[in-house]
């Protein structure tokens, strides 16, 4: 009876080790404030900086096997860093940084957690050092449990033999050797890589793969037929956008079953109308070839406000927020209008208000099934532009580099924060985001 009773709790205990031992990592994990708090916003020079990168590593003035150096800044990196999350799932709830020293850096993660009753947020950091030619985990922690670099080399060495069975890790693996040298210095990186046109190819078709599944390709297709009809059945050489976007709104209601994806829906009407607008064709989203064997929609000058520019930046913000977050497309709009105040059009706040609008109206179209569904219904019976585009007059516009510093110094000036908090008051006066 004594040798039974033993093995019966014998057997609890191996039951329940597990759990207990998972519990206990959990608690040691979990932690009740965050790592990475959000930093400071973009600066005017943090946009200067970041032109003069893009066009010194153009890749459309690179030859294949070419030899380039690369420097980049610590903020460079969180600036990039801060890029790549945004295309992650659940991005709105990742904090990520890079601090840069001599032959180490060390990067944080943190991610909120939804509420619970052991803590908030998972912290993740990594004290990385140079290795040869490659990086070397010295030490990695996870909330309050620490894995020395000796515990990682192995570790890393199994997941990259495992990963080689994909090959989307295969091409990113390819990408990764293209970096022929390195080094770490004081919030600094310096990089010298050959650039692989061959390689960013692969990658960029994996990842339209990986981010269109069949049934977005299926309804791509099916608001880019309707948006051909529509084109077609229009007079005159402009149109405001109102005469696109409530049929198409009007179609997304009508393929939403109770049980449907609203998100979505409205997620592919964005897209194929930002293409539009942009003179884009469908078949840049389905890969190469295919919308070559889908007919084009008669091409005719958008409007917003009796203005072309207008739509282009209310649907790529829309578009971007739709597909990313919203902190992004607010970046880029910011960048763009920074970029034209050096020459061109110059700055414009009224640019940056059809900006604003169409991050608001994807954060609708897209936060949840139940705002999904309420801005399909709304935009099928929309009559007018005032409904989800504010007004701009008023509004600066056409300042250029040197008026802009003078007048707003810089985007946490006073005088900035005046003007966009009037762009904020006009865009929540819409109908549709009240």
């Amino acid at each position: 009876m004594r040798l039974r009773t033993f093995f019966t709790r014998f057997l609890i205990f191996l039951f329940l080790a597990p759990i207990g031992i998972f519990i206990a990592f959990i608690a040691f994990v979990i932690e009740s404030n965050p790592l990475v708090v959000s930093g400071e916003g973009l600066s005017i020079q943090d946009m200067e900086r970041a032109k003069r990168l893009m066009q010194k590593n153009d890749p459309r003035k690179l030859k294949a096997g070419e030899i380039k150096d690369l420097q980049l800044t610590e903020r460079d990196l969180n600036l990039l860093l801060l890029y790549a999350l945004s295309y992650l799932p659940l991005a709105q709830d990742l904090k990520a940084d890079v601090d840069l020293s001599s032959n180490f850096a060390d990067v944080r993660l943190t991610l909120a957690l939804p509420e619970n009753p052991v803590g908030s947020y998972l912290n993740v950091s990594a004290v990385l050092s140079k290795s040869s030619e490659s990086l070397a985990i010295e030490k990695l922690k996870i909330g309050a449990v620490t894995l020395p670099g000796w515990l990682m080399t192995p570790a890393t060495r199994y997941a990259h033999r495992y990963l080689q069975h994909f090959d989307r890790y295969q091409g990113v693996a390819e990408l990764v050797q293209a970096v022929k040298d390195f080094q770490l210095q004081e919030n600094q990186l310096l990089l010298v890589y050959q650039w692989r046109p061959d390689v960013v190819k692969q990658l960029r078709a994996q990842g339209r793969d990986l981010l269109l599944s069949e049934a977005d390709k299926e309804r791509l297709l099916a608001y880019h037929e309707h948006l051909v009809k529509i084109s077609r059945a229009l007079e005159g050489p402009s149109v405001s956008l109102t005469r696109y976007l409530q049929p198409l709104f009007r179609l997304a209601r009508e393929r939403t079953p109770p049980d449907g994806d609203a998100e979505a829906e409205n997620r592919a009407v964005i897209l194929i109308l930002t293409l539009y607008v942009n003179r884009r064709h469908v078949g840049e989203l389905l890969g190469p070839g295919e919308g070559e064997r889908y007919p084009r929609p008669r091409q005719l000058k958008v409007t917003l406000m009796d203005r072309q520019d207008l739509p282009k930046h209310f649907l790529i913000s829309a578009a971007l927020t739709a597909t990313a977050d919203s902190g992004l497309a607010n970046v880029l709009g910011v960048f763009k209008e920074i970029d034209d105040s050096r020459g061109g059009t110059g700055f414009s706040f009224a640019d940056l208000a059809a900006d604003r609008a169409g991050v608001r109206f994807a954060e609708l179209a897209t936060g949840s099934p139940q705002q999904a569904r309420v801005l399909q219904r709304q935009m099928s019976e929309v009559m007018k532009e005032e409904e989800f585009m504010p007004r701009v007059d008023r509004l600066p516009e056409g300042i250029m580099e040197l008026e802009f510093k003078r007048r707003y110094q810089d985007l946490d000036s006073a005088a900035y924060r005046l003007v966009k908090e009037e762009v904020e008051r006009r865009v929540a006066a819409c109908r549709i985001y009240q």
